[in-house]
């Protein structure tokens, strides 16, 4: 398993630069349904630059191409931090080398450097490789509602509305 991680660069990515925004939608194609829109490029911007972020990528040295990609989102609350991981996926090309076990190992050392009592994350049961890794790492299905309230489109994401 070392051998073949040593073929792949896992690095934080700040610069929208480093990203091919084609490659990040082929790429998450096999995430979610959910196409990434032309105007992605400015979330993805914005994304890797916000500070309560770590976004790590992973790129196969020999080609170049992008392999995986996982974000951690520190969360301040008023009674303790937590991290959320989220869009944890490896390209199937390069499957089965290790690559989400490193970067999630990463995003985890990462959480727990930064003070969070605990990280969550969700996961599709279809994803049955994923859950297994983590459930390698500890994570156990929480007795839990999770709720969702889709918002209308229309506004802007760079303005708040809170006063």
């Amino acid at each position: 398993m070392t051998d073949s991680l040593d073929r792949y660069e896992v690095k934080r990515s700040v610069d929208i630069t480093e990203i091919d925004l084609n490659e990040l939608r082929e790429l998450y194609a096999y995430l979610s349904s959910s196409v990434l829109a032309d105007g992605t490029l400015f979330q993805v911007g914005r994304m890797l630059r916000a500070p309560q972020n770590i976004a790590l990528v992973a790129r196969d040295r020999c080609t170049g191409l992008l392999a995986g990609c996982a974000l951690l989102t520190i969360v301040d609350q008023i009674t303790k931090r937590t991290g959320l991981i989220n869009d944890v996926v490896v390209h199937p090309r390069d499957r089965n080398q290790g690559i989400g076990g490193l970067m999630l190992d990463r995003l985890l050392r990462s959480a727990r450097d930064l003070g969070c009592r605990h990280v969550e994350l969700t996961s599709s049961n279809a994803r049955a490789t994923a859950n297994a890794l983590y459930a390698s790492r500890g994570f156990v299905r929480r007795d839990t509602n999770v709720l969702r309230l889709l918002l209308p489109h229309g506004s802007d994401p760079g303005v708040s509305t809170m006063e």
